[in-house]
């Protein structure tokens, strides 16, 4: 198996451009009709940030078996240390950018930037959204994946598999207990005790824990004969197209938004093992490999969609399709040139890491 899986970037770096539109359209979903029916098409894209948890968990799992040697704190500081830069970015250029626009009343406060900053989950102690909207997943990301990491550290593999499958049984079947068996937003709170944000991360990290100890060579082996090839090939284009299309274009939404999860970690699984015709054929494209790096910064550079650039392009009568193609293009410049600028910065901490 390669060594880097470029159909896996490929797939974050587009699920993160759908996740840019879903937070253009939803901040100017009540201005018109013509963004209510775009809405209406996106409007459970949200899912996605579940994808990425899993991604994580998976990559986090190839972390823990491949470097047995590496200290909890060591495992701390590498990770801080890759989410924490492009988030502080996107937060202070969001707060210079409102200095130049006195008119638009963001109503920012250090009650709001200091926890923002410093990557404390206050959604789960005062009713504060974040600044910026792609925080209450960094900080989930960051923590929970410590603790999932020390728990390998203090326990045997096999105890350590154990409780992992039952967190992801319980925060899975604490969301799916509610009403419609919504996989809820971040900030929705279950039995008045958990998190909705925490619960994702719980879940979903932990999948993607599993699904990497179940792909490990030494748990399967898969055969790679032309029968084989065939069977992952289609399903590879069918989950991928039914999860664009139902996400994207079916006006008919899955009763039960779960059901995303589950194709999606069909699709995962089939990428992982690169034995499909859409796997190999991205596989192929090694050019677009830097691309694929700015997925990261891009998602934390949302910020500006969510709350700036509808205030600003409306000011500057800039609507329909128009915004959203603008919106996203910005936010992939700025995502680009904030990660090229902190890998100018931090260019000697990530040599030596």
């Amino acid at each position: 198996m390669k060594e880097r899986n470029l159909s896996i970037d490929f797939l974050k770096f587009v699920f993160t451009l759908i996740i840019v539109a879903f937070h253009s359209i939803y901040s100017l979903k009540n201005i018109n009709s013509y963004y209510s029916n775009l809405w209406n098409c996106v409007r459970e894209a949200y899912i996605i940030v579940d994808f990425f948890f899993v991604i994580s968990g998976y990559f986090l799992w190839k972390k823990i078996f491949n470097s047995p040697d590496i200290t909890i704190e060591c495992f701390l500081k590498k990770r801080f240390f890759r989410l924490w830069p492009n988030l502080a970015l996107s937060i202070v250029l969001f707060i210079i950018s409102t200095m130049f626009f006195v008119d638009i009343n963001f109503r920012i406060s250090y009650e709001e930037v200091i926890p923002n900053l410093l990557l404390i989950p206050i959604p789960n102690f005062y009713h504060i959204v974040p600044i910026n909207i792609a925080s209450w997943y960094v900080y989930v990301l960051l923590w929970l994946s410590v603790f999932y990491f020390s728990l390998s550290k203090i326990l045997s593999q096999q105890v350590f598999l154990f409780i992992t499958s039952l967190l992801v049984f319980f925060s899975l079947s604490i969301v799916l207990s509610y009403p419609n068996a919504q996989l809820g937003m971040w900030d929705k709170n279950y039995l008045h005790l958990f998190n909705g944000g925490f619960l994702r991360g719980i879940y979903g990290l932990g999948l993607g824990i599993i699904i990497g100890y179940c792909t490990s060579k030494s748990v399967v082996t898969v055969t790679t004969s032309n029968k084989i090839h065939f069977f992952y090939s289609i399903f590879e284009i069918i989950l991928f197209s039914m999860l664009i299309y139902y996400m994207l274009f079916s006006e008919v939404k899955l009763h039960y938004n779960f059901n995303y999860l589950f194709m999606f970690i069909g699709l995962f699984f089939c990428l992982i093992y690169q034995r499909g015709i859409l796997s190999n054929f991205i596989n192929r494209l090694t050019f677009l490999n830097k691309v694929y790096s700015y997925s990261y910064s891009i998602y934390v550079m949302q910020i500006f969609s969510f709350q700036f650039f509808p205030k600003i392009f409306s000011q500057l009568d800039v609507v329909g399709i128009n915004y959203l193609l603008f919106s996203i293009v910005a936010i992939l410049i700025l995502g680009i040139v904030g990660q090229e600028f902190i890998n100018l910065i931090l260019r000697k901490y990530y040599e030596n890491c």
